[in-house]
Order: structure tokens, then sequence, then C-alpha cells
């Protein structure tokens, strides 16, 4: 059980971390398009700044980093 939450959270922490980096890299391109699309309706929504992207990313990769390690460990444990 513990297992399976370790892996569901790792997928979960990898997937978040791409996003982040991703919006990191492609901010302006990203605010354009949904400026675009969404016109003066997300006026009023506060979005994340480019920063905050950065930050989230290098949590998220230390949460899969993490995850991972608990993954390789509790595989080690189970081999015995």
């Amino acid at each position: 059980m513990i297992e399976l939450m370790g892996w569901i959270c790792l997928v979960i922490s990898l997937v978040l971390m791409l996003y982040h980096h991703y919006m990191y890299t492609n901010y302006d391109e990203a605010y354009n398009f949904m400026k675009r699309k969404y016109g003066q309706r997300l006026a009023k929504i506060k979005l994340p700044s480019r920063d905050d992207h950065f930050n989230y990313g290098q949590k998220f990769s230390y949460y899969t980093a993490g995850f991972a390690a608990l993954l390789i460990i509790l595989n080690l444990l189970h081999g015995e």
C-alpha cells in the first residue's frame, strides 16, 4: 500500500514538475495565448508569475527525487 502511494505521488509530482518547468520556459507564449483566448475574463484571475513557476518547479523536482528515493529504498528493503 505504501509503495502504491509512493508511485502515485511520484507520478503526480513528476507531472507537476514538468508543467511548471514548461510554464517557466514558455511563460510569454502561454500567457499571450490565454489572453487571446479568454480576454477580459482573465483579468479577474491572479496568475502566477514566472518566478512562481520557477519556484514551484524546483519544489516539485525535490518531491520527485524524494519519492523516487523512497521507492528505491522500499524496493531494496522488500528484496531481502
